[in-house]
């Protein structure tokens, strides 16, 4: 009995020693699987979760309306001879390098040229210091400040009658009449079609008796967009801010103005004519060299928000937060090509919503919304049965 006693207790403890072994080995080994496992698992969690949030989904369906709309460049080509301010000389390009040999002043091999040109030329950028020293150069402006939504203000048909004409606040109050206000640090461009006058310097310039006549900006209206709706910069499609009849006289005050507030303006804008009016995006990517006072430069309008299709509204409007700040517009077009315009402007008390629908001429417009957000467009024919 002793024996047997003994024996069992021996099994028992043998028993007891390896369940105390199996839980050290399992701790030691086991628990940073386990841990790991937990880790990887979190981590996976927060990836899934980064890539189903409002902002990647934004970003990726941005990216996506952009690619599908149409974009229009709004620069001209440079090259020698092209309109330009008369204090600076000419473009010089020359061939360094060419295919074959005998061409190039350097070399053969491959193709590579060099311009040479005032970095006001074409199409360019003048940044504050350009006339303010001590100002911002190029390469000390944000790109964010690059990327605006555009505005255009059409004075085209007035420019044609009088090209001494300077834009009113009566053009301002009418573009805002339709559209509401000009949104804060907006890109706002002055349309003239005066840039379809290029190349033709001549015809730019249209000079009489030593008195150049082309349009230009008025300073009750500057200080309007800058100090009132805070906007970003301006463009035009002439050479100068100040209208011929002034910069004759050597007087480029409005030009001060804008680049002495340390804002930045575009000349020798193209194109303006295809941009619509309102909620289009302005675009700019420029070459930095440190301390650049001026560049031409590429600059395209992106009209992605301007046509989007019915039945992706709904998912666009839902990622207006991520991608603008302030307010946006979406035009819905339907199938019958009539337009109905959501906006939403961020007021003092609150989001303000109104839809409005824009019918052809010979229909009449309803607008029937659900809510507040949830709107839709009709139109109907206007013209008396016969």
């Amino acid at each position: 009995m002793t024996v047997r006693k003994s024996d069992n207790r021996l099994t028992i403890l043998l028993v007891v020693l390896g369940v105390v072994l199996g839980v050290g080995i399992l701790t030691i080994v086991g628990m940073p699987l386990v841990m790991l496992a937990v880790q990887q698992a979190k981590e996976d969690a927060r990836r899934e979760h980064v890539a189903q949030s409002p902002a990647s989904k934004s970003l990726a369906d941005a990216l996506a309306v952009i690619k599908s709309k149409k974009l229009v460049d709004l620069t001209h080509a440079f090259e020698p001879g092209i309109p330009h301010w008369p204090g600076f000389p000419d473009e010089k390009v020359e061939t360094l390098y060419w295919y074959d040999g005998g061409k190039g002043t350097l070399g053969k091999g491959f193709f590579a040229q060099q311009f040479t040109h005032v970095g006001q030329w074409g199409t360019h950028c003048d940044p504050p210091a350009h006339f303010v020293k001590g100002k911002r150069t190029i390469d000390q402006i944000d790109p964010k400040e690059m990327i605006l939504p555009m505005v255009v203000i059409d004075v085209h048909e007035a420019a044609a009658k009088n090209p001494d004409y300077s834009i009113s606040m009566a053009d301002v109050r009418d573009w805002e009449h339709r559209h509401g206000p000009i949104p804060m640090g907006a890109f706002v461009a002055m349309r003239t079609d005066w840039s379809k006058r290029w190349p033709d310097a001549k015809a730019m310039r249209n000079e009489d008796n030593g008195v150049a006549h082309y349009p230009g900006w008025s300073k009750e209206v500057l200080k309007y967009l800058y100090e009132e709706r805070k906007i970003t910069a301006s463009g035009h499609e002439t050479t100068d801010t100040d209208p011929g009849i002034a910069t004759s006289k050597d007087d480029y005050s409005l030009e001060t103005y804008i680049l002495g507030t340390d804002h930045y303006q575009i000349e020798l804008l193209a194109n303006l004519d295809k941009v619509p009016e309102a909620w289009s995006h302005r675009g700019r990517e420029l070459p930095q060299a440190e301390g650049w006072l001026g560049i031409s430069g590429q600059g395209i309008c992106d009209c992605a928000v301007t046509m989007i299709d019915l039945a992706t509204a709904a998912e666009f409007k839902a990622m207006i937060p991520a991608v603008a700040v302030g307010w946006i517009t979406v035009t819905v077009r339907n199938s019958q090509h009539n337009e109905a315009v959501w906006r939403e402007i961020e007021a003092t008390n609150g989001p303000c919503r109104q839809w409005e629908c824009s019918c052809n001429s010979a229909e009449r417009s309803a607008v029937t919304c659900n809510s507040s957000t949830e709107c839709s467009c009709s139109c109907s024919d206007s013209s008396p049965s016969a």
